[in-house]
């Protein structure tokens, strides 16, 4: 952490002024304390070395890592290239990297600290940005170079989101009047916010100024239909759902956490791509969606998974779950569902029965009715969830006893234990070790003697 006498220390070392980096700066404004120590120099990284006491450096692109003998701290060290610190400052694009602290032994009208007469500080703020800082704001530094290079949005609502920022009203009104062009792919940006509790807050924001519409064009057309308010509605819900702490029991939350905390080979997670369903639920009204099954592909349309740049693993869950939530035909609100129904439910979607489910669920919420939407999450999730859960404890029973099945085929086994599941779901065997090896062995015994 941040010591003062290293301040000192290289006050020592140097004859000309050092400045603080924007993020060293940054962070001593707000945390009164610097977790990143680093400075920027006026003269070259190779003859700045030269007059320092090092125990070790090395250059790491454009800084210096160095580690001091006799204070034995750490610090980067950037130089500034010829340029003075006011033009270095002038080429970010945001307020909080547009501020800086010098230090320097000369003594100037604008210090304000001084540490036994053997250093001063004073603020570079060429731009006025120090208050808007302090107060948690975050604002564009050239409002132009965002025209072009809407990227530089998502960056910013990123920034927003780590470091916990807000954004004025009259900021949002003048990045409305810009029209924006997006030239690389924001799927990291985009995903990182899908993947926050509280990313609703940062879509709409980015929806409001008109990012999304540049980035992805389809939600113009969703507009249209009214299905893009429909998704932002959805997800809204869903974070409010899942932001309660004591909605769900907690066995259930356990068990959405585990399904939702799964990961998929090209870094999404389930919850990352639940998310990003309810938002885009409604998109296959006004574009194809590829389907899960081959033989339902068609050569001439443009598919919604290649449009977002899934893989084939995300693409045939993303659409499985979309096609498997529309398709669900029964109604929770009108009838109590029988034990074949339930049996059924979990033998058609497998693996997405808890994400099937929860978007199912999450659209016959009012976004305001708290009562109804408990009275549906008892009887809906926690009751499927549970039945689900339970369903997978007994496959992984069966699945690991010890049984005679070399003499049948993998689909004939699979087959037998489907039947033994159904037994025990509907209460017509017990649910222990010996009663399942028996029943099993006895299944099997009648195949092999036919």
């Amino acid at each position: 952490m941040f010591n003062i006498d290293e301040i000192k220390f290289l006050c020592s070392l140097d004859k000309g002024p050092f400045y603080l980096s924007p993020r060293s700066t940054y962070e001593f404004l707000i945390y009164g304390d610097i977790d990143h120590f680093e400075i920027l120099i006026k003269c070259d990284l190779d003859e700045w070395i030269k007059d320092q006491k090092l125990m070790e450096f090395k250059y790491v692109d454009d800084y210096l890592e160095v580690v001091y003998f006799d204070e034995f701290f750490r610090l980067k060290v950037r130089s500034l290239k010829g340029k003075t610190i006011e033009e270095h400052l002038d080429q970010y694009d945001f307020n909080f990297n547009a501020i800086s602290i010098k230090i320097s032994r000369d003594i100037e009208k604008k210090a304000f600290a001084c540490f036994k007469e053997s250093c001063y500080s004073s603020w570079i703020d060429p731009f006025n940005v120090k208050e808007s800082i302090k107060q948690g704001y975050i604002r564009p530094m050239h409002y132009d170079r965002l025209r072009n290079h809407g990227k530089k949005v998502f960056e910013m609502v990123h920034y927003m989101m780590i470091y916990h920022l807000d954004i004025e009203d009259e900021v949002i009104k003048i990045m409305r009047n810009l029209e924006y062009t997006v030239h690389t792919s924001v799927s990291n940006y985009f995903f990182d916010l899908i993947e926050h509790p509280k990313s609703y807050k940062y879509i709409k924001l980015l929806d409001d100024i008109g990012l999304i519409e540049a980035t992805y064009p389809i939600v113009l057309s969703m507009k249209r239909t009214g299905t893009w308010q429909k998704g932002l509605d959805n997800l809204h819900k869903f974070e409010i759902l899942m932001s309660e702490e004591n909605y769900f029991s907690d066995s259930v939350y356990r068990d959405i956490k585990r399904t939702l905390d799964y990961k998929f080979l090209c870094g999404l997670s389930k919850y990352q791509l639940l998310k990003f369903s309810l938002l885009f639920k409604e998109a296959y009204q006004v574009m194809e969606l590829k389907l899960n099954a081959p033989e339902r592909y068609e050569s001439s349309f443009t598919s919604f998974c290649d449009y977002f740049g899934f893989d084939g693993e995300t693409c045939q869950y993303y659409s499985q779950v979309i096609k498997s939530s529309g398709d669900l035909a029964i109604d929770m609100k009108e009838k109590r569902i029988t034990l074949k129904e339930q049996y059924e439910f979990y033998d058609e979607f497998q693996d997405q029965t808890i994400e099937v489910l929860l978007i199912y669920y999450i659209q016959q919420l009012e976004l305001n009715s708290v009562n109804q939407a408990k009275k549906y999450v008892e009887y809906l999730v926690r009751g499927y969830i549970n039945k689900f859960c339970e369903l997978q404890c007994i496959n992984n029973v069966i699945t690991t006893m010890e049984i005679d099945k070399y003499s049948l085929s993998d689909v004939s086994l699979t087959l037998l234990i489907e039947d033994v599941k159904k037994k025990i779901f509907y209460g017509n065997m017990r649910y222990d070790k010996e009663s399942i090896i028996r029943q099993l062995q006895r299944l099997i015994d009648e195949k092999s003697s036919i």
